[in-house]
């Protein structure tokens, strides 16, 4: 019985700092021989007479402790979870991080069924054993943080994580930064959570290096706006396996945030997040899919699977609206189609979504543009206009909803058209990476009407928007290259980008290309590469190309000269009404 004691009172003077997640190699490092000089030393230090017999029940009550790590783990065992309780369960007089442990498996139900009630008790035993066992403290204040079993005390648990944090818990110090940011507990204060989340990033705080990125850096709170700062705090976690960070850099890829639009990289980290779970990174694996090339029938058709497979699951309210706006609008390889828009916007519109309400009330008016729809689809956008104030400039999807208001003012059927509000919602989301509203942006400035025309911002949004991958943006700043509108004429600038879009599918990018082998700018002349590319063209309803190849047959240019070829093409033009095409049969 006394050596019980002696080995009891041991264990409480003792720290064995053992994360449950750690790895058994890494627990492995210290030899048998300096474990025993720990052993020995941990006695003398705590003022216990040492003998062979004292050190010998320490020594295998901590092999008991130590092995149930390898059931854990699966590490040389077949992995047991049970038994790794059963082992802890033996020590659990004795060792406080072993109550810990079995209290952390109740709460994630790897033993039985979940049980907040049980790993209270098992947290608050370790405490017994050890008043400073923080790894207990941390789990107590986690547990009264989201008030399970316990009624919620955010101010408890902020003193509890500080008093962790204060005997070395990083992950306390990392709680307490998260209590700080949000106001949990204490008045809010995030120049103080950055300040945290920054010192343990750069000790090396996996969870901090992406909180520090994904809350400061990227959002501006706590510390100045910095995507690229973002950037490299989020990869870096990523990196570290840390899962969130993982979708989150999956995300900054697929916008070009801190970094260059990566549509092969945004794949590869969402879908790395998608197989291991994560609902939001299989969400925007199917948006990257289409924002890659939405030409691509069979980008866009696994898309929609993806996001069809996740209407069942918790969460889905953006699966639905992304399926109801990409049948509202259509892509380049969908036609919109209205009535299978509705169902999913109607529902979006029931669960108070933002993008969904605005798609449902353009869907009404769609549908049947009588004055009580008019009126009711004002009203949904009336009220998603209130409710776009409480978020962030920075939101990613506050700029999807912008960009959707501004197609509202653009196409008039809810409201009056009103060009000057487009551009202003589209500037708004353009000025946050939105591909799209950039590209619109580009569109109204380069056309000029209603609103004053400027080449030199046109070709700016374009460009913006040509290097986030959107296939028209890309055509149109070859066309602006090429014509030298906004910038210095570069007909090699001009081909590069007419080939990025014509490699994507686009009609009129491959009609563009084929305009510059058959003058020779940028490109060596060739009038047989020139007919190539305007068949291909035309086979996709291209009108320029059905002009450009009567010229060819007209002229005898790559192709052997054929009146009537030439006028049957000219003729398709014209029928389309191509006013030189028209010109051109009065001539023949």
């Amino acid at each position: 019985m006394f050596w019980l004691i002696v080995v009891f009172v041991v264990a409480i003077m003792i720290y064995w700092g053992v994360d449950r997640i750690e790895k058994s190699e890494k627990r492995k490092q210290n030899t048998q021989s300096s474990l025993e000089h720990e052993l020995r030393q941990q006695l003398i230090d705590a003022d216990i007479e040492y003998t062979e017999e004292s050190l010998q029940a320490l020594t295998q009550n901590y092999q008991i402790y130590h092995s149930a790590f390898a059931y854990f783990d699966g590490d040389g065992v077949p992995q047991d979870y049970k038994k790794a309780y059963e082992l802890w369960s033996e020590v659990a007089e004795i060792f406080p991080l072993s109550n810990v442990l079995m209290g952390t498996m109740s709460l994630d139900g790897l033993v039985a069924e979940r049980n907040p009630k049980l790993a209270l008790e098992y947290f608050h035993k370790a405490l017994e054993l050890n008043e400073e066992c923080h790894e207990a403290m941390f789990q107590i204040a986690r547990l009264y943080e989201l008030g399970e079993d316990v009624v919620q005390d955010n101010q408890y648990a902020f003193q509890l994580y500080q008093k962790a944090a204060d005997l070395g818990n990083v992950d306390a110090e990392n709680q307490l930064a998260w209590a700080f940011y949000v106001g949990l507990g204490v008045t809010k204060n995030q120049v103080r959570a950055f300040i945290k989340w920054l010192a343990l990033a750069e000790n090396g705080h996996v969870d901090a290096q992406r909180l520090v990125g994904i809350c400061c850096y990227f959002t501006g709170h706590g510390t100045n706006q910095n995507f690229e700062q973002a950037f490299y705090w989020i990869k870096r976690a990523a990196e570290s396996n840390n899962l969130e960070a993982i979708a989150n850099l999956g995300m900054l890829y697929m916008y070009g945030l801190g970094t260059s639009v990566d549509f092969s990289q945004a794949q590869h980290w969402l879908q790395k997040a998608v197989d291991q779970g994560h609902i939001q990174a299989t969400i925007d694996l199917g948006s990257a899919l289409l924002m890659e090339n939405d030409l691509d029938r069979e980008n866009v058709q696994r898309a929609i699977v993806l996001w069809e497979s996740m209407l069942d699951t918790e969460g889905h309210q953006q699966v639905i609206d992304n399926l109801g706006l990409l049948y509202l609008y259509g892509c380049q390889s969908i036609q919109p189609n209205a009535h299978k828009a509705f169902p999913y916007l109607q529902q979006s519109a029931e669960l108070s979504s933002l993008a969904g309400s605005v798609g449902y009330a353009v869907c009404l008016v769609e549908l049947e543009p009588s004055p009580e729809n008019i009126q009711k689809a004002q009203g949904y956008i009336q009220k998603t206009l209130l409710d776009l104030e409480q978020f962030q400039s920075s939101d990613i999807s506050q700029q999807s909803i912008l960009n959707l208001l501004g197609l509202v003012y653009i196409e008039g059927k809810v409201f009056d058209k009103d060009i000057h509000k487009a551009l202003d919602y589209f500037e708004r989301a353009a000025q946050f990476n939105h591909p799209s509203s950039q590209y619109r942006l580009a569109t109204l400035y380069a056309e000029g009407v209603d609103v004053h025309q400027n080449d030199d911002k046109a070709f700016f949004w374009y460009q913006k928007a040509a290097h986030a991958g959107v296939i028209e943006a890309q055509n149109n700043l070859g066309a602006f290259y090429a014509l030298g509108r906004g910038v210095t004429q570069d007909y090699e600038q001009a081909c590069y980008w007419f080939i990025q879009a014509m490699q994507k599918g686009d009609a009129s990018a491959i009609n563009n290309m084929g305009e510059m082998y058959e003058n020779g700018y940028g490109v060596e002349q060739n009038y047989s590469e020139a007919f190539t590319l305007f068949e291909q063209a035309n086979k996709k309803g291209n009108i320029d190309s059905s002009f450009n190849l009567g010229n060819l047959y007209y002229y005898g240019r790559g192709v052997l000269a054929d009146q009537e070829k030439a006028k049957s093409y000219y003729q398709q033009a014209a029928s389309q009404g191509f006013e030189k095409a028209i010109q051109q049969l009065e001539r023949l």
